[in-house]
């Protein structure tokens, strides 16, 4: 017999039955299938950390080293707009652009209309809407047939009413 004192560690096979060395032989297989997929699982995981890792170094890589050669920039002299002869149209002729001198970026100085802001201002409006106190709230409510009542709940007041009202008998 053995010195461990454990009923599951058997190393004489003999003191099992057959049936016991049977069972035991479909226990170690069960945990060797076990061992080999927690193996393969834990293989697959680790390279797919590893593809990710590598695909994210490969894409930074590929965007800092691809810096386009910035297009020369030319500047044109500017000319001021044509105005158009209408002050109350919004739209303002715009020069045309010169020939460019070179494939590139044409930069000119565009001059707005000064009164452009003070054409399209719309005047302010007076309220329209009244500041009511909750007892004018509940009585208007009153009035157009919807009672309600207010509930205060963490400091803020909410509107309480029925659907129908409730009839007292």
């Amino acid at each position: 017999m053995n010195d461990t004192h454990s009923p599951f560690f058997h190393e004489d096979h003999e003191a099992l039955s057959p049936a016991g060395q049977l069972r035991r032989g479909e226990i170690l297989t069960l945990a060797h299938r076990q061992a080999y997929g927690l193996r393969r699982r834990l293989r697959f995981r680790r390279t797919a950390v590893l593809a990710v890792v590598a695909g994210l170094a490969l894409a930074l890589t590929l965007r800092l080293r691809h810096s386009p050669t910035p297009r020369p920039l030319v500047h044109a002299p500017s000319s001021e707009p044509a105005q158009a002869k209408d002050r109350s149209a919004v739209a303002l002729a715009l020069p045309q652009p010169r020939h460019r001198l070179a494939p590139g970026v044409l930069i000119e100085h565009i001059s707005t209309d000064s009164t452009l802001v003070s054409r399209l201002t719309l005047p302010p409006q007076s309220a329209t809407w009244q500041k009511l106190s909750d007892d004018e709230l509940l009585e208007r409510l009153a009035d157009t047939g919807r009672p309600a009542g207010l509930a205060y709940v963490s400091g803020h007041a909410q509107v309480l009413y029925r659907e129908k009202p409730m009839r007292l008998r």
